[in-house]
């Protein structure tokens, strides 16, 4: 409940933006997101296609 919460009150912003651009022009092969709070930014990075890590 907290991270539905956590996520309404944070929505999708310009610096999520920016790190999906980065993802695009460095083309990594696999992310490790550290402290990926409620996950939201890496099920993006998986929908786009990247191999995520969370921890």
């Amino acid at each position: 409940m907290i991270a539905l919460v956590y996520d309404q009150l944070n929505p999708w912003g310009k610096d999520d933006d920016l790190s999906m651009e980065l993802l695009e022009s460095t083309q990594p092969n696999t992310i490790a997101d550290l402290g990926c709070g409620t996950g939201r930014i890496t099920i993006q990075m998986a929908k786009a296609g990247y191999r995520c890590n969370s921890y």
